[in-house]
């Protein structure tokens, strides 16, 4: 079993001192912090073995097929039903209606494997927003091609 300490900064909280790479995405600024790495870096303890890049690569494919959707269109209303379409009827995302309390479905790499890398239904089974993953993935290819982001107004 991993050693683990409090780390304490804007609150307390359990790091295992075995994940390095966590411990330095907790000491970013909020808005700085990778959240999809970090949710992957999370399920590192039950998967020490867990290789993140492709999961990373399944997200980054999905926000390509989006924005590709999108071409330059920036309306907020159009964004948020592109995402949906390519989450729920493209890529068949949906919650684990088997077992809802299955505690492997707060892990991402879990939810992605058994959606078949289905960001809807991750995002549903992961018990957030579609959006949210959808924020994420805009704000890592864009960082990539160096291009501003969608204001956190723009964005209902």
């Amino acid at each position: 079993m991993p050693t683990a300490r409090i780390v304490r900064g804007r609150g307390a909280f359990l790091v295992f001192e075995s994940h390095p790479e966590l411990v330095a995405l907790t000491q970013q600024r909020d808005e700085d912090i990778d959240l999809a790495r970090a949710a992957l870096f999370l399920a590192r303890p039950a998967y020490p073995a867990l290789a993140v890049e492709p999961y990373l690569a399944k997200l980054d494919a999905t926000a390509a097929s989006v924005r590709e959707r999108l071409g330059d269109d920036r309306d907020p209303r159009h964004a948020v039903a592109a995402i949906n379409r390519q989450l729920f009827e493209v890529e068949g995302f949906r919650g684990n209606e088997r077992d809802y309390n299955d505690p492997r479905n707060s892990y991402l790499n879990e939810v992605l494997d058994r959606n078949g890398g289905n960001r809807t239904k991750t995002a549903k089974d992961l018990g957030v927003d579609p959006r949210t993953i959808f924020r994420h993935l805009e704000k890592l290819e864009a960082e990539r091609r160096g291009e501003p982001l969608l204001d956190e107004e723009e964005l209902p």
